[in-house]
């Protein structure tokens, strides 16, 4: 009889720990497809954005203000000479050009030095560059850079990381 007694405490002790389990939501951690697809969404929501570039002008105009902005902060002549370089080589309209400009310096913040992280901002896109996209984006990128002066030190690391990347 004791054994009995044992054996419905411990069916009793179960149901009690899966019922509270449900209601605390632990319960859910237990199923390995929930659990997936959680960690999918959260390596894809804390990842930083500037990897995850998947069109060639994102990328284009990113690495083009990235070697304006490895020199530090940009004059306006520095600012007017990418925005034209937008609009006449990558053909963007004002607004677009403007818009491109604002939102590769936004996702270059904190990025600095680029030459290596360069690999990684293109990685997602580089399928979709064809080799004469590939060397504009390369003289876009020595034009930027030559632009009031000689080509520091990190833009030429920079250009010569992005050139690796294009080439692997």
């Amino acid at each position: 009889m004791h054994i009995v007694i044992g054996l419905l405490t411990a069916i009793a002790g179960l149901f009690l720990a899966i019922n509270a389990m449900k209601t605390s939501g632990a319960w859910d951690s237990l199923n390995p497809f929930l659990w997936r697809r959680r960690r999918h969404w959260q390596k894809k929501y804390h990842a930083n954005p500037l990897y995850q570039l998947t069109k060639p002008i994102d990328v284009a105009c990113v690495l083009i203000v990235g070697a304006a902005l490895s020199d530090g902060e940009l004059s306006a002549e520095q600012k007017q000479a990418v925005l034209t370089i937008f609009q006449d080589d990558l053909h963007l309209d004002a607004e677009k050009a403007r818009a491109m400009f604002v939102s590769s310096s936004h996702l270059l913040k904190n990025s600095f030095p680029l030459a290596d992280k360069a690999g990684k901002i293109v990685e997602h896109s580089i399928s979709q560059f064809s080799q004469d996209q590939k060397q504009s984006v390369l003289s876009l990128m020595e034009k930027t850079a030559r632009f009031e002066s000689d080509p520091s030190q990190e833009q030429r690391d920079l250009v010569s990381a992005v050139s690796k990347a294009f080439n692997r």
